[in-house]
């Protein structure tokens, strides 16, 4: 019976690290208080199960042991899923373009916090790896990343040869697709916007920080298509909206 419960409680412990790692993808952060909670009630189980089977006496939860066999838990949960973490994949998502199983399930989950609507997100994936499958140098260069998913690759890639604008992938996003900022996208915009206006007319003038902040929330307005396209770069649009800012940021 003890080696029973021992049995259990380690496979109990097995699974709140499996089942920890695979929420915590689904809802993108690692820091959720209800999975956090649900986990520690695992874990809190465990260790009486697991103590129960070890210890001679009676396991008391106000006592010393249970505190030393909750540690020892606490450490097996965290290792287990470590290495869940380590070893974790998304179930393969294969669609086929000019004959080429491509799998596109790490891109759908990559791109979630961007493009939070499933079917906007899936029909994004799609038409960036059809541009990619039906460039036959693309294709042939890049065969192996179409085929297991590694998207993100073949886009750097192609960004570091100056060869993704010969793409047009702002075509991929709806006209009504909302991008949805996370502070990574913002601070990586912000960054950029920085860097450019650090040796401009604006830097003696303005307060840069206000600058970006004021671009940004103008930008979170405008469809990703908007955005995305080259044409944006020179349009009126962005021209009013750095107008608009330069005022709102001006040191006085």
């Amino acid at each position: 019976m003890k080696i029973l419960k021992i049995v259990i409680g380690v496979f109990l412990l097995f699974g709140a690290g499996s089942e920890y790692v695979s929420a915590s993808h689904e809802l993108l952060t690692f820091t959720s208080p209800g999975i956090l909670i649900g986990c520690f009630l695992v874990i809190f189980f465990c260790t009486w199960i697991i103590g129960s089977g070890i210890s001679k006496d009676k396991l008391k939860i106000r006592s010393f042991q249970f505190i030393k066999y909750f540690a020892i838990c606490f450490g097996a949960f965290l290792i287990l899923a470590f290495v869940n973490l380590a070893t974790y994949k998304e179930n393969p998502e294969i669609i086929t373009i000019n004959g080429i199983n491509i799998d596109i399930a790490e891109m759908m989950s990559g791109s979630k916090r961007m493009i939070p609507d499933e079917k906007q997100r899936r029909l994004y994936c799609i038409c960036i790896v059809t541009k990619l499958a039906n460039d036959k140098n693309i294709s042939e260069k890049h065969i192996d990343e179409l085929k297991s998913g590694k998207i993100d690759e073949i886009l750097i890639s192609l960004k570091s040869e100056n060869k993704l604008s010969t793409l047009n992938l702002e075509e991929c996003f709806d006209s009504n697709t909302k991008m949805n900022w996370t502070s990574k996208i913002e601070e990586t915009v912000k960054k950029d916007i920085l860097s450019n206006l650090k040796n401009s007319r604006y830097a003696k003038t303005n307060d840069l920080n206000k600058f970006c902040d004021c671009q940004i929330t103008e930008y979170k307005k405008l469809t990703a298509k908007e955005l995305s396209s080259e044409e944006f770069a020179n349009s009126q649009k962005k021209q009013n909206i750095e107008k608009e800012c330069d005022l709102k940021s001006r040191i006085k």
